[in-house]
């Protein structure tokens, strides 16, 4: 009976103890549960259909046919975004739905703000014919048409020489041009129509010349020329071929205009003014887009000076030629923030690959506003500065250019990206007393860039232009000289 009762005593003991650490819910409160599932919130978005205002059609030829939906409309919040656009394709007909997202946990400011998007159409077994294109209401017919065969091209590159002339050099190179070759800087000194190229003239930078194999004559139809920034658009069976250009700002006139025409000075077009501003500014033609709808263009300021390797434009925005609509991409910045800084843009014309943090490429996409940043090779010891970044035909790389900065020490790297973010890895080093610059590419593993020696310059600096493969291999010195443009003619259907 003693143990019995001992045993009793010790299990309500146990009791007590277990009950003293469970909480005890205050008054008013429940008990809390004995297991806890995690909760987690979900943002919330508002999913609606985007407003779509026009989609045009763009055939790029060059190889097998491929066509290109361009959608232009509006969102109506700032905060608002685009997803990624769904498309199907039945019965001689693509429906393209790009809805629009707005978060729903914060404010939106109601702006009305455009957007565009590059849509591919797979046309990879589709036959020659009309197709429609459906994007949230808004269609458009295309004609697809047939090519049996690749096109191929004779590459020419119309340099200017130790000699200080401008001439067209053969570079015995059938160029495929199903492999897309890119030559997408800013700041163009000039571009090809057909087998003439159009350049501005080192030796008078107030002039701009056609050059072929007949020879060189003066375009007296363009007055005093902006000393970069030429810009050409090909045409297509619907319109005519143009060139565009901004004009200087002297010193007797602040104003500067941008304008165009046709190759032979023909309906000559004033399409935007600069009035004069404080510090003074130009405008400068950059690229047209591939259905010469719109013209790209800076305002570049007037007056930078200093040892400077690697140009660029400092700012971006596009007319459309036909309403004269501007928008504003990559605003100007201040006096005090980076200038000359944006090397290229992509062939969707969705990204620019910039250097203005000098110490890396950052890639900037225009419809998200994100960016990205390539990092140099480690084995680039010593330079100061990178620029000159061009992408690859598809987008997936650049090829960019290093260098020391010092004009009485010179030395310059080239290297690859291994994508359009992370490392790039070192394929040449110059020598002593010279660097790199990237011209393009003239397919997805070839590139074409060009040496410049500090060392030879009266006045101008000795240049000689190369190809080279993006594992470092098959450098071969194809000119003398500095790149100007390159023609890239189609001739013939055979290699």
């Amino acid at each position: 009976m003693k143990k019995v009762l001992q045993y009793t005593l010790l299990f309500g003991l146990l009791i007590l103890m277990m009950a003293a650490c469970v909480p005890v819910p205050s008054a008013g409160q429940a008990a809390a549960p004995t297991a806890l599932t995690p909760q987690t919130t979900q943002p919330q978005n508002t999913v609606r259909e985007a407003q779509v205002q026009s989609v045009e059609i763009q055939i790029v030829l060059a190889g097998p046919v491929q066509a290109n939906a361009i959608v232009r409309g509006i969102l109506s919040e700032s905060c608002a975004t685009i997803d990624d656009p769904q498309v199907s394709y039945a019965s001689n007909t693509f429906q393209i739905k790009l809805m629009a997202i707005s978060p729903t946990d914060r404010g939106c400011l109601q702006v009305t703000t455009p957007f565009e998007r590059s849509i591919a159409l797979d046309t990879t077994d589709l036959a020659p014919g009309a197709y429609t294109v459906v994007a949230n209401g808004v269609s458009t017919v295309f004609t697809l048409p047939g090519i049996s065969s690749p096109i191929y091209a004779d590459l020419h590159l119309a340099v200017f020489t130790s000699d200080q002339t401008i001439r067209i050099e053969d570079m015995n190179i059938a160029l495929s041009l199903i492999r897309h070759p890119a030559y997408n800087s800013m700041l163009p000194t000039g571009g090809a129509l057909g087998a003439t190229a159009y350049v501005i003239d080192p030796t008078n930078l107030g002039k701009v010349v056609a050059i072929d194999e007949n020879g060189t004559h003066n375009l007296d139809f363009i007055q005093t020329p902006a000393f970069y920034g030429l810009a050409t658009w090909r045409g297509n069976s619907d319109a005519q071929s143009y060139l565009a250009w901004g004009t200087q700002s002297t010193s007797s006139s602040a104003v500067s205009y941008l304008q165009m025409s046709a190759a032979d000075g023909s309906n000559l077009q004033t399409l935007l003014t600069q009035e004069a501003t404080n510090p003074p500014v130009q405008l400068v033609a950059e690229f047209w887009s591939a259905d010469g709808q719109d013209l790209y263009f800076s305002k570049e300021p007037m007056g930078l000076g200093g040892y400077i390797l690697f140009g660029g434009a400092s700012n971006l925005y596009k007319i459309n030629v036909n309403t004269r609509e501007v928008t504003e991409l990559i605003p100007l910045a201040p006096s005090t923030g980076p200038q000359a800084c944006l090397d290229a843009v992509s062939a969707d014309f969705r990204y620019v690959a910039d250097h203005c943090s000098q110490d890396k490429i950052t890639i900037r996409d225009l419809t998200s506003r994100e960016t990205t940043s390539i990092l140099p090779p480690a084995e680039a010891s010593g330079f100061q500065v990178v620029g000159s970044a061009r992408f690859s035909p598809d987008g997936s790389r650049l090829a960019y250019a290093l260098a020391k900065s010092d004009p009485e020490n010179e030395q310059g790297w080239v290297a690859v990206s291994d994508g359009t973010s992370g490392g790039s890895k070192l394929i040449l080093t110059s020598q002593a007393g010279s660097y790199y610059t990237i011209a393009g590419w003239l397919d997805d593993r070839t590139l074409l860039v060009q040496s410049t020696n500090m060392k030879v310059c009266t006045p101008y600096c000795a240049s000689q232009l190369w190809t080279v493969s993006i594992d470092g291999t098959n450098l071969q010195k194809v000119a003398e000289g500095s790149l100007l443009a390159v023609i890239t003619d189609p001739v013939s259907s055979n290699p």
